[in-house]
Formats: C-alpha cells, sequence, structure tokens
C-alpha cells in the first residue's frame, strides 16, 4: 500500500512538472549575443513574477508562471 501511495505521488508531481512552460531564447545585438539583460515575466499590471538574466552569450531560460504573461527585457544602454 505504501509503495502504491509513493507511485501515485510520483506521477502527480511528475504531471504537474511536465505542465510548467519554459522561456527561453538568446538576446541578440549588431554583434552577436548581449551579456547581463535583464528579462523579466510580467502580467498586465507590470507586477514581476519571474527574473533571471543573460549569460556572457546572450542566453537565458526560466520558468514562467504563466503563460498570458509577457516577457519584458531591458538592457542598459540599448
Amino acid at each position: 500500500m505504501r509503495q502504491q501511495i509513493l507511485i501515485l505521488m510520483l506521477f502527480c508531481f511528475a504531471s504537474v512538472w511536465a505542465q510548467q512552460n519554459k522561456a527561453s531564447g538568446t538576446v541578440k545585438g549588431p554583434d552577436g549575443g548581449i551579456a547581463k539583460v535583464s528579462v523579466r515575466e510580467i502580467d498586465e499590471n507590470r507586477r514581476v513574477f519571474n527574473h533571471t538574466t543573460t549569460d556572457q552569450n546572450g542566453l537565458f531560460s526560466f520558468v514562467v508562471r504563466d503563460a498570458q504573461h509577457s516577457l519584458q527585457f531591458y538592457a542598459p544602454g540599448y
């Protein structure tokens, strides 16, 4: 019985994990990827839900809370 419950819980967590939306991409300028660009997940009221920055090649990736939200990019100097 204990093993069946554990297997059932594992399937529940797997289905929730599989439904997550992921945002990923590359921020590029004329000379290639741009490092340290701020990437935020925001809603219609501009509330921030998740945040990351691009790496040295301009790459970013994170799990978004809601697929209806928008991404906001901020790079000082651009």
